[in-house]
């Protein structure tokens, strides 16, 4: 993809209207966040109807009844992108997920104007129409790690049918970012930040819990005193500081030669992902029928 279709397609993605409902063997349905309508998409994510929910669910079953929707994967690996961010770039996290026997799918959602707790409030609620899903994981990028570990602070129901797997959170803002304190302290700012990215600040980040779940984090930078963003202090991804991705608790590290907007589709990164997905360590050698070349990152 060349850099101009890239930022057509993240301009694209940055208003994309319609958040996941439910999911089932590939299949989706979307809810639009504006108007009463839903649409059914296949594993392709071509659209076969749209409307009411009902409608949609009734085409679904008959899909299903047909024979034609495949199993639910009784271990599921949920990708959750982060603000904004391009879909595509998980897709080659979904391909390596698959080339090691994983079962995987992207979680997509609106970010602008919408409060963190509307986000984790919509997860969970998606979570909780999984149907025969035995185990999850997650897999999230940036922001979406902050709306995972919303969601997981509360103990809903579908925690006593659905085990906690691992996460990888990848350059996740756990301690906040130092972009989103500048904002908050400029007046001009300050309105768009309470709105949009209050969450995003150490003084809201601090009160998110720890997920009840083994986790790793992959952070993003240059490996020296200065990162790729010379006016953000220490070494950072472009966007967070190292730091700024670190949270007690977790059960691997380890940070990576990558810009904070690409770090989701790095090589290292999907090599790293796949190990402490399978492994719970970083640092474990992947089969040798494996696709992804082990080393340690």
């Amino acid at each position: 993809m060349s850099l101009f279709a890239e930022r057509v397609m993240g301009a694209i993605e940055w208003v994309y209207p319609w958040t996941d409902y439910f999911l089932f063997g590939g299949w989706k349905i979307e809810q639009h966040i504006a108007r009463p309508e839903f649409r059914l998409k296949n594993p392709h994510g071509t659209v076969m109807v749209k409307g009411r929910l009902a409608k949609c669910e009734k085409v679904f079953r008959e899909f299903k009844n047909a024979g034609r929707v495949a199993p639910q994967p009784k271990h599921l690996v949920l990708m959750v992108h982060g603000m904004g961010r391009l879909s595509t770039l998980f897709q080659g996290m979904g391909r390596r997920l698959a080339e090691n026997g994983v079962a995987s799918e992207l979680y997509r959602y609106p970010c602008p104007g919408r409060s963190l707790d509307v986000q984790s409030n919509r997860l969970r609620s998606f979570l909780g129409r999984l149907d025969d899903v035995e185990e999850i994981s997650f897999v999230t990028q940036s922001y979406g790690a902050l709306v995972v570990r919303t969601a997981l602070a509360e103990n809903d129901p579908w925690r006593e049918r659905i085990r906690l797997g691992r996460m990888v959170m990848i350059v996740p803002p756990n301690q906040g970012s130092w972009f989103a304190d500048q904002a908050h302290k400029a007046k001009p700012l300050k309105k768009i930040v309470d709105h949009d990215g209050w969450s995003l600040t150490a003084e809201a980040a601090a009160k998110i819990p720890i997920p009840p779940m083994p986790f790793a984090i992959i952070a993003g930078g240059s490996g020296r005193a200065r990162g790729y963003l010379p006016i953000l202090p220490g070494d950072n991804d472009g966007l967070l500081k190292v730091e700024e991705t670190w949270l007690d608790g977790a059960a691997d590290y380890t940070v990576i030669p990558t810009v904070h907007f690409l770090s989701a589709a790095n090589k290292n990164t999907l090599e790293a992902t796949i190990k402490f997905l399978l492994y719970g360590a970083f640092t474990q050698k992947l089969p040798k029928q494996s696709a992804v070349e082990p080393s340690t990152p």
